[in-house]
């Protein structure tokens, strides 16, 4: 039973000056000297909206005095977290203040920003790939499977 409305996936675009910016943003208000992890994207940041639904994840790890450290590892799905070894002194304690209070703001603003609806161009240029996708699929059954259908028919 097909859909009348199709699921869209979009993979949002982000720049190298966007991340670059949240990533200095991130070093002004929670801590300098903070690493950002690489994702599987090359980036510190990844982004997603498409069938299991919108997707935003950072990481990075904040390097302190005598090797402690605090892990930390934002998600839009399932929220902020942290992973530390720490003296519990009033500067760290700022700092895990400042991380949660950063995650509030970084997931507001990319909650909006991934719901949003997709561009014109973006729609059309989507529509466009997948209606190819769905024509060579359907050749590709064609011509790969034709005989076993006519066999399926009772036409041999």
């Amino acid at each position: 039973m097909e859909s009348n409305k199709e699921e869209k996936n979009y993979a949002p675009a982000i720049t190298s000056t966007e991340i670059a910016e949240w990533e200095n943003r991130f070093k002004e208000i929670v801590s300098p000297l903070v690493e950002f992890e690489k994702q599987d994207n090359g980036q510190s940041m990844k982004l997603y909206s498409g069938l299991s639904g919108t997707e935003a994840s950072w990481k990075g790890a904040i390097l302190l005095s005598s090797d402690n450290y605090i892990n930390w590892d934002f998600s839009l799905q399932n929220g902020p977290f942290i992973e530390a070894k720490y003296k519990l002194d009033s500067d760290n304690h700022q700092i895990i203040e400042n991380i949660y209070n950063f995650y509030q703001q970084w997931r507001s603003e990319w909650s909006k920003m991934l719901t949003m609806p997709p561009t014109p161009e973006i729609d059309a240029s989507h529509e466009k790939n997948i209606q190819e996708i769905q024509k060579r699929t359907k050749q590709n059954i064609i011509d790969n499977h034709s005989e076993r259908m006519k066999r399926l028919a009772g036409l041999y």
